[in-house]
């Protein structure tokens, strides 16, 4: 109904908003675009909806697991941490011109 609170979800906000404000506390640059803010909190609830949550609907499955059947794996999920300097293969077409780079600096958005 209105004007009703629902206090698992505002914890859970709650929760949310701390992790962001914990990478902005660590993040060496001060002035990060939207993009990356709008990645960051995609990031952050993806990766609280990929661990299992003790007093959620199921103590093994995350809400991922039981909503989309994905499950957390590790390879793929945490290859690289959000935020983070990487060069990227970027070779469209192959030669062997030495004075055009073969890879791409880039930050760590999503995992693949």
């Amino acid at each position: 109904a209105a004007n009703e609170h629902v206090p698992e979800i505002e914890r859970f906000i709650r929760v949310i908003k701390e992790r962001v404000r914990a990478f902005f506390t660590t993040y060496p640059v001060q002035n990060i675009p939207n993009v990356m803010k709008i990645h960051l909190l995609q990031h952050t609830v993806q990766m609280l909806n990929l661990t299992a949550q003790p007093n959620g609907v199921s103590a093994l499955h995350s809400p991922s697991a039981i909503v989309l059947g994905t499950a957390l794996d590790v390879n793929i999920h945490c290859r690289i941490e959000f935020g983070s300097y990487c060069q990227v293969h970027d070779e469209p077409t192959p030669t062997n011109d030495v004075h055009h780079p073969r890879t791409l600096d880039a930050i760590a958005l999503r995992p693949l």
